[in-house]
């Protein structure tokens, strides 16, 4: 018994001494734990603060540089613009947030620099008063004026777009895209030129035995297809049409070597011929070839306003010799905008060659996403249109032939479609 009570006392002192060790450990670390808490806040705090100063920042840039795109705009309004974004978007715990914005007109980027300083809430504690935060973003054009007047829809061509022996290709208030990823999807030799308010190439360019003026841009975005839902609600449309213009044959095998006619709308199977002294005048209205060729050649006219020619079956265009092309494409209905319509099957379609010395009247868009199109006169072609875009799966221009795209949209009763003007494609650089 004896024993058991010194051993309860001894148990006894020595929980009161441990009991007293914990409470003096206790105390020591409880401000250490607290310290520690309070800085995972504070991390947590600051890295909200930060990813919101990014997000102000990428949003001010891509708001300054569509800013860019608009004429007359100077850089003191493009600065004001980004500031003022800035300011609008910056998170509430931030204060004196100090803004810079630099606008490169050259390159077409505008970049914007946000700094605040962070008052964190516990760090203080171990000497951090005042925490800065730093951030950037640059945003660029993919054009000064994103207008389309070329666009070349294949994915994957080499040389999607290429140009010859002294080819040029001038369209000064529009674009010239490339969605090809491949590193010469856009390809200039023998002394080419493009001179375009943008071009741009989701691949790589070639440019070294040519130039392109303004300097080109690579790794661009996707340039979608303006036209494509309109044209598959067109195709639709015509497969379940009971019309006997869609599902016959109105006039078959046309070919002309003289004389002055005048055509009408409907379905041409097996193409149109004309040369020589013939001279083809198309009434306002919808033409539809199936199967062959519309083929000018040996000086055959070719008049038409308010048409379209709707191309199926692997139908095709050969303008050739000193032939006369003069079309306006059509001004209201389904195919309002567009000249020429390629309505075949990708594994129909083909290739269309424009190699008229005299084709200077192409007004409207030249649409055929699935085909080859190859222009090689030596001439100019399109001049006299008051605006003309070509959507083409490929574009060749050989034999040194000089491209006018004009895009004076407001001159001619031909609409633009929508997606063709005024397209603007912006993207966050850095």
């Amino acid at each position: 018994m004896g024993d058991l009570q010194v051993s309860l006392r001894t148990w006894a002192r020595f929980l009161k001494d441990w009991s007293g060790s914990v409470a003096t450990s206790a105390s020591i670390a409880l401000p250490m734990l607290l310290a520690v808490g309070g800085l995972a806040t504070d991390y947590s705090v600051f890295s909200s603060n930060m990813t919101s100063l990014q997000s102000a920042a990428d949003a001010s840039a891509l708001a300054a540089v569509k800013e860019l795109a608009l004429a007359n705009q100077s850089d003191k309004s493009i600065i004001s613009a980004a500031e003022a974004f800035a300011r609008s978007s910056v998170a509430e715990t931030l204060d004196d947030v100090s803004i810079g914005v630099t606008v490169d007109r050259d390159s077409g980027t505008v970049k914007v620099e946000l700094s605040a300083n962070w008052q964190p809430t516990f760090a203080h504690f171990v000497g951090l008063a005042s925490t800065p935060i730093d951030v950037s973003a640059t945003a660029r054009l993919t054009g000064e004026n994103s207008n389309i007047c070329v666009l070349a829809t294949d994915p994957t061509a080499n040389k999607a777009i290429e140009l010859k022996n002294k080819a040029g290709i001038e369209a000064k208030n529009c674009g010239v895209f490339a969605n090809s990823e491949a590193k010469d999807s856009i390809s200039l030799h023998d002394s080419a030129t493009i001179t375009a308010a943008s071009t741009c190439a989701r691949g790589g360019i070639d440019a070294l035995a040519g130039s392109i003026s303004p300097a080109p841009l690579t790794d661009c975005p996707v340039v979608e297809d303006p036209l494509s839902d309109r044209m598959e609600s067109i195709v639709t449309d015509q497969n379940q049409s009971k019309l006997k213009a869609e599902s016959a044959c109105d006039f078959t095998d046309y070919v002309f070597t003289e004389g002055t006619v005048t055509l009408h709308p409907g379905t041409y199977c097996g193409g149109i011929s004309a040369s020589k002294t013939a001279e083809i005048t198309l009434s306002s209205g919808i033409y539809v070839l199936k199967g062959g060729s519309l083929c000018l050649k040996n000086g055959a006219k070719l008049y038409g306003r308010n048409v379209v020619i709707a191309l199926r079956e692997g139908a095709s265009l050969e303008f050739n010799d000193n032939s006369i092309v003069d079309l306006e494409g059509m001004e209201e209905g389904t195919y309002a905008g567009l000249l020429f319509a390629d309505e075949s099957l990708p594994g129909e379609a083909g290739e269309h060659k424009i190699s008229s010395t005299n084709a200077s009247n192409m007004t409207g868009t030249i649409y055929l996403p699935n085909s080859d199109l190859v222009i090689d006169p030596d001439a100019k072609v399109a001049q006299a249109s008051a605006y003309t875009a070509i959507i083409v799966k490929t574009l060749r221009l050989y034999g040194g032939p000089d491209l006018i795209l004009n895009s004076n949209y407001g001159a001619t009763n031909v609409p633009v479609p929508d997606g063709i003007k005024a397209q603007l494609q912006v993207v966050l650089v850095d």
